[in-house]
């Protein structure tokens, strides 16, 4: 009987170790596989440190980047407000230039046309000296622009080339070049020593302004005396035959044979050399 125990109690531990070895190895599986895993989360968090290590260098590197990029477009913004400064200091020097530039082009056009008007003066100065200027030095009531017109009025008249010449010399012996002379035995008044009914009809008539238009006090204008002397002296060239005839139809007489030289000493030319 002991023995049948001995051999059952020997069974049952045999079948309880059986079952134990079991367990052992299926938990010894277990713990392999539970290892493995292990391993592999801890490889597997080994890798992801590694990937947050790699990221957080390169996020660090591309902060520095970042940083690098960001003070070049502090310095470059800088740059620029300074470039904007300077050419806003530029655009009001530029301003200022054009100003002087524009000053400087319209000085020179004065300039230019006061160094014109000096070179006709002069022109005309030489051209006709005795009309300007007595034998004292004095001034007389002749102005440049009183000549100046009377050459433009005598070019569209057609007359001839010492048709103003004439006129001024006619005024120096009537007047001296004096505007405001009259004449204490006739009529004759201003510079050229017109007449009043020549005067008359030389502004009404052939200076077409008008029957009625004329008033006695416009001889004593020195450019209207002049401009109605030569429109007489070119009505004389029409009704005469000569420059001879035409200056004594002028003058009224033939007697005051000075007055004829003195014609010829102004104009330079002899009474028939004249080209009115």
């Amino acid at each position: 009987m002991e023995e049948f125990l001995n051999t059952n109690t020997y069974r049952r531990l045999k079948v309880t170790n059986n079952s134990l070895r079991k367990k052992v190895g299926s938990l010894s599986k277990l713990l392999g596989l539970n290892a493995i895993i292990a391993v592999g989360a801890v490889l597997g968090l080994i890798v992801i440190a590694g990937m947050y290590g790699t990221q957080v260098y390169k996020n660090h590197e591309l902060e520095k980047t970042v940083a690098s990029q960001k003070a070049t477009i502090e310095t470059q913004s800088k740059d620029l407000l300074v470039a904007a400064i300077q050419i806003n200091q530029l655009s009001k020097v530029a301003g200022e230039l054009d100003k002087s530039n524009s000053e400087l082009v319209t000085a020179l056009k004065k300039d230019e046309t006061e160094l014109k008007e000096l070179r006709e003066r002069k022109e005309l100065y030489e051209k006709y000296e005795y009309a300007f200027v007595r034998e004292d030095g004095s001034r007389t009531d002749i102005s440049f622009d009183d000549v100046k017109t009377l050459e433009e009025l005598a070019k569209e008249e057609g007359l001839g080339e010492d048709t103003v010449a004439l006129v001024l010399a006619i005024s120096r012996n009537e007047s001296q070049g004096y505007a405001d002379v009259k004449n204490p035995n006739s009529s004759a008044a201003g510079l050229c020593g017109l007449l009043n009914s020549t005067a008359k009809y030389s502004y009404e008539t052939l200076l077409a302004n008008g029957k009625g238009s004329y008033k006695s006090e416009y001889v004593y204008d020195s450019l209207t005396n002049l401009k109605m002397a030569l429109a007489y002296v070119a009505y004389l060239k029409e009704n005469t035959d000569s420059n001879y005839e035409l200056l004594v139809a002028y003058r009224g007489d033939n007697d005051d044979v000075s007055w004829f030289k003195k014609i010829q000493k102004y104009t330079g030319k002899t009474i028939q050399e004249l080209d009115i």
